[in-house]
């Protein structure tokens, strides 16, 4: 079967959470680094682990697994953060590693979730 157009291609980031491979757009992602020893905030929610120095810049880090629901896991040497730019702030995501760089055909992707945010959202 041969398509009259073809897909437009996206690049994606995969990364690991426990044990499950997710992906964001390689065009959010500003860097990744090593995971670092965040400065708890108080009172903030338990997935937010807290700030970070990137070069002058308060970079907020949040634990992506833990913001998700997800089984806690052990944070290790292949830890990193991924700094992404969300609207127009910069975010740490805290994950266990980060696999590769892959390229599919938007036709290939899953629509994504339909999500309400909640009224106290950070």
């Amino acid at each position: 079967m041969t398509r009259d157009t073809e897909a437009e291609p996206i690049e994606l980031l995969t990364f690991k959470l426990a044990d499950q491979k997710y992906a964001l757009e390689i065009t959010s992602v500003r860097e990744i680094r090593g995971s670092t020893h965040a400065t708890p905030l108080p009172q903030s929610p338990a997935c937010m682990k807290g700030v970070i120095n990137l070069r002058g810049t308060v970079l907020p880090v949040i634990d992506l697994g833990e913001r998700l629901g997800l089984p806690p896991s052990a944070h290790n040497d292949r830890s990193v953060i991924i700094v992404v730019a969300l609207e127009d702030r910069l975010t740490g995501l805290l994950v266990d590693a980060v696999s590769d760089i892959v390229t599919l055909a938007t036709d290939d992707l899953r629509p994504r979730p339909q999500c309400q945010k909640a009224a106290n959202q950070w």
